[in-house]
């Protein structure tokens, strides 16, 4: 008797599976990332979504930033930053610009997203190779949608720039890192800092310390790691990051 209640009972259980709602776990990586980020793990072409809108909003903002800055003072700016602009000739610069001015905006913007999506993998190469170093038995798929989700964060970061960039006027978007108000080095100004310290501070962000969590939070839940050291983890390799970018500015571009 009891065999039987139990195979009348399995299909019951079967057809009671909890279905996944893909626009609440969408909502669910910023309000319940633990629970959210290893259903997403598991939904391999999911990341289509993210990976979508990372590409249509970097192509986007970069584009309305190309067709609204004034170029020629942006090329300047950059020279005027830059200690290769003093190994060059007058003629050279010159020239430089006109070709910057010369590019459509298209051209200039439609590689951004994709350079933006292969960094993208390179990272979750890092932290699955990191956390896999340090006990996490994550896959390197799961790693790569953890990150792609993670960057819901970068859209929501160039939804609120593109706005801003059609009112500001083509003068006052020199900078690209001083565009949201968002980051350290945008609320103190770039002309009041050195380019090294105005790349360290500019990497205290709010919407990349989002990122960060998400990330420490995502990997967390779909490895067998704490998310204490998750984010030991994820955050030294973003102080690494920031330390060799500065360094790189202050001894080459500076």
């Amino acid at each position: 008797m009891d065999e039987e209640k139990q195979i009348a009972e399995t299909p019951v259980e079967v057809s009671e599976k909890k279905e996944v709602c893909f626009w609440k776990s969408v909502i669910g990586v910023f309000f319940e990332p633990t629970e959210t980020f290893p259903i997403l793990a598991e939904k391999k072409l999911w990341v289509l979504f993210p990976i979508c809108l990372l590409f249509l909003s970097m192509f986007l903002s970069t584009y309305i930033f190309f067709e609204r800055v004034d170029r020629e003072a942006f090329m300047m700016e950059q020279f005027r930053k830059s200690k290769f602009s003093s190994q060059m000739s007058q003629e050279q610069i010159d020239k430089a610009v006109s070709d910057f001015k010369q590019k459509s905006s298209f051209a200039q913007s439609i590689m951004v997203p994709f350079f933006i999506i292969i960094w993208l993998v390179l990272a979750s190469l890092v932290y699955y190779l990191s956390f896999l170093a340090l006990g996490g038995l994550n896959t390197f798929i799961q790693t790569m949608l953890v990150v792609f989700w993670a960057e819901l964060t970068t859209f929501l970061a160039q939804v609120i720039a593109i706005p801003i960039m059609m009112f500001k006027a083509p003068d006052e978007l020199l900078n690209p890192q001083e565009i949201l108000l968002t980051n350290l080095g945008a609320i103190i100004g770039s002309e009041k800092l050195s380019p090294a310290l105005f790349s360290l501070l500019s990497s205290f962000d709010l919407f990349a310390i989002l990122n960060l969590v998400l990330i420490t939070l995502g990997l967390a839940s779909i490895s067998k790691l704490s998310k204490g050291f998750s984010a030991l983890i994820v955050f030294s390799l973003y102080a690494a990051k920031i330390a060799l970018k500065t360094a790189w500015v202050y001894f080459v571009i500076q």
